[in-house]
């Protein structure tokens, strides 16, 4: 496999297509539509590459932490594997952050869970969600205590 990056092949394909000399298109002077579509592809990755050099996934990180703390959904396991996946990649001002949010959120959890057990008749709903989902965020919250 050689060095060069997709967008590169891509518009070398479209290069060589246009220079076959075997080729209809070649031989009549006309447009080769798919060097075309070789070339409309390079351009449309090199746009959505640039966008993306231009992006910091790290700025949805914080607002992701907030938005699945309290959800009650499978979905709160997954992001916690990922979010732990991920955690050696996340700069430390966005660790220290997110730490400060769940540990907030495990504070406002436990008091709410005992006053479940003050209160009869009060089942939540709880700031970590559900037990399942409070278990999700304890591993996340076992993965960056390790590795203070």
């Amino acid at each position: 496999m050689s060095s060069e990056t997709l967008i590169e092949r891509l518009r070398k394909r479209a290069e060589i297509r246009r220079q076959i000399p075997t080729r209809k298109s070649v031989q009549e002077n006309k447009p080769d539509r798919i060097a075309d579509l070789l070339e409309e592809a390079a351009h449309e990755l090199e746009s959505v590459h640039h966008c993306l050099r231009n992006f910091d996934l790290s700025d949805l990180i914080v607002p992701a932490v907030r938005y699945y703390l309290g959800r009650m959904t499978i979905s709160v396991h997954i992001f916690c594997n990922d979010l732990m996946g991920a955690w050696s990649e996340i700069p430390d001002g966005i660790k220290s952050t997110i730490i400060r949010d769940i540990e907030e959120a495990f504070e406002r959890d436990d008091h709410s869970r005992q006053i479940s057990v003050d209160v009869e008749g009060y089942s939540g709903p709880f700031p970590l969600g559900d037990d399942c989902d409070r278990a999700s965020w304890e591993r996340v919250r076992a993965h960056y205590k390790k590795e203070e």
